[in-house]
């Protein structure tokens, strides 16, 4: 999709509001497409959470989150794709969001159940594995999986832009303490 390379060299050159603008016109190029909503939440979220913007603006970005959050929700509450980068998203600061910590886990929960052979939407559980038992050997292959450059993980990120990297680095954050045994939940 020619959208999402024209996404990543805006948010590369810092042009927020052409990458705002960019990504209305294509989720309202497509309205049923989950993704393009997804990645519209991921960017504005991260710019209100991560980069540095004009503050003159927070409150319209803040506004277009919300609104983009709760008509996307609307439409795809039963789509797993949605319901874990969402989650993930919105983990950032929910607070824009107006939810807590239980209705993110509740999405990441549901992103599972959907689509359980998704390697991606597993994290949470091998968290709450690593909890238990940080020697488990299915959660040890999983990390495995997390490093792996072609696994399924690192593939399906790929294609998730500067959202996808932002995720990648978590889970390889997360595996380094659980490997090293230095992770404390």
């Amino acid at each position: 999709m020619y959208w999402k390379q024209q996404l990543k060299e805006l948010e590369d050159l810092q042009k927020w509001d052409d990458a705002i603008a960019l990504m209305q016109h294509v989720v309202q190029d497509n309205p049923n497409n989950s993704e393009t909503f997804i990645f519209l939440n991921f960017l504005l979220m991260n710019l209100l959470a991560v980069e540095d913007y004009n503050i003159q603006k927070h409150d319209y970005y803040a506004r277009l989150l919300k609104e983009s959050f709760v008509e996307s929700y609307a439409k795809f509450s039963h789509d797993a794709a949605y319901l874990f980068y969402t989650a993930k998203t919105a983990s950032m600061s929910s607070w824009y969001l107006d939810v807590d910590t239980d209705f993110v886990n509740k999405m990441l929960e549901t992103a599972a159940l959907l689509d359980p052979e998704n390697m991606v939407y597993q994290w949470p559980y091998y968290v709450s594995v690593a909890k238990k038992n940080p020697q488990n050997k299915d959660l040890l292959l999983y990390i495995q999986n997390i490093f792996e450059e072609h696994s399924s993980i690192q593939q399906e990120l790929k294609n998730k832009g500067k959202m996808g990297a932002y995720i990648l680095n978590m889970m390889q954050y997360w595996a380094k303490h659980v490997i090293s045994g230095t992770y404390t939940p």
